[in-house]
């Protein structure tokens, strides 16, 4: 019974927002990037403003609750429930203004159609049975859902949107330039998958690349985007970015530095050893059990990988012969994936480099070892 009146109050919602189309003002609102993980790339929603009834709301598809138990592990695992919400456009705006992120406005020019299909499918979308979605990071987010929406009610000539041939993970890089050690875990958990170059339709999976996709567009002469506009104004940053300054390849090399001055160091060589081998179960543990595409076939097992937690208990135990056969497996398996590499299998990142070093100037080292080392 609660369900047939929800979708009674639903529909009639709709046929309202229907029957006064006309006065309805559609636009795609981007978000610039924010401090917290989750707003790394951005946000988009949608606005749809009454202009006869003052009624001005935005429909929001990355509304999730953030005390979910473990959500961070279920978000990399592509099992994070995220939501369509409705907000009031004043509230939406004061929260993007309180978290000093820029928002854009482009007003879309839609016929009364296009904005009675869009609306329509809003309001099936509000309705409780179909709000809830899993959360796909390039797949199906709160992007994806807008670029959806839209493109399903408007038509144009689709050659507009020819990228340029990027894949999903350099328009990651893009994104991640001014956070390396963020870029640099993400390199190492994206899989092969996000190597497969994509069409100017698949790249509008990122909050930017829609904004930009859609000013492309243009219909019997006439651009879809008939408006653009910041909406609020944000403060500098002029802090100092420490990650920047420390990134990722200047400790790495640093300590790579430090082994050649510490060659014969078993302790050093046990940490770095343990270090590899605890964060590859991770990495394969994420590789295996994710429903994200762009995890899966991660060639970066072969050279990042749990043996190495092995190799840093035998190093305890003194046992060589097992070490040399381990470290005889570990670079025979990072050479194959510096050839998976080179054949464009899967792409790297040059910040890895410095770490590859390390580990097999350890494992040469194990290899020539004629005796075992005391501690």
């Amino acid at each position: 019974m609660t369900k047939c009146i929800v979708f009674l109050l639903s529909w009639i919602i709709c046929c309202f927002c229907v029957h006064a189309s006309d006065s309805l003002r559609i636009s795609l609102m981007t978000c610039s990037v924010g401090e917290q993980l989750y707003a790394t790339f951005g946000h988009s929603a949608l606005r749809v403003n009454n202009l006869k009834t003052g009624k001005d709301q935005v429909y929001n598809f990355g509304m999730f609750n953030p005390n979910t138990p473990c959500f961070q592990f279920r978000f990399i695992q592509g099992e994070a429930q995220y939501q369509l919400g409705i907000q009031s456009f004043d509230d939406f705006l004061q929260i993007y203004q309180d978290e000093n992120r820029l928002v854009m406005e482009q007003v879309l020019d839609l016929t009364q159609k296009e904005k009675e299909i869009i609306i329509r499918r809003l309001a099936f979308l509000y309705l409780p049975e179909n709000r809830y979605y899993f959360y796909k990071f390039g797949t199906d987010n709160c992007t994806t859902a807008l670029r959806d929406l839209i493109f399903d009610a408007i038509s144009f000539d689709t050659s507009c949107l020819e990228s340029r041939g990027n894949t999903f993970r350099q328009l990651i890089n893009e994104c991640l330039e001014e956070k390396p050690w963020l870029q640099f875990g993400v390199n190492l958990l994206l899989g092969s998958k996000s190597d497969k170059r994509i069409n100017g339709y698949e790249s509008m999976f990122l909050p930017e690349q829609l904004r930009m996709g859609l000013n492309k567009i243009e219909r019997n002469g006439y651009k879809l985007v008939v408006e653009e506009k910041m909406l609020n104004t944000i403060e500098q940053d002029g802090s100092i970015k420490y990650q920047n300054i420390f990134s990722p390849f200047l400790l790495l090399s640093m300590l790579f530095l430090l082994t050649l001055f510490f060659y014969k160091s078993e302790y050093l060589k046990s940490v770095v050893f343990a270090f590899v081998g605890i964060l590859g179960i991770i990495v394969l543990i994420i590789t295996l059990f994710t429903e994200h595409r762009e995890l899966m076939n991660n060639f970066n097992l072969l050279w990042f990988n749990p043996l190495y937690i092995v190799s840093s208990i035998l190093i305890k135990q003194k046992d060589l012969r097992k070490q040399k056969f381990l470290a005889y497996c570990n670079l025979v398996l990072t050479l194959i994936a510096i050839i998976f590499w080179i054949i464009g299998i899967q792409s790297y990142q040059w910040t890895f480099i410095p770490l590859i070093l390390l580990l097999s100037v350890y494992n040469m080292q194990i290899i020539k070892r004629k005796t075992n080392v005391i501690i």
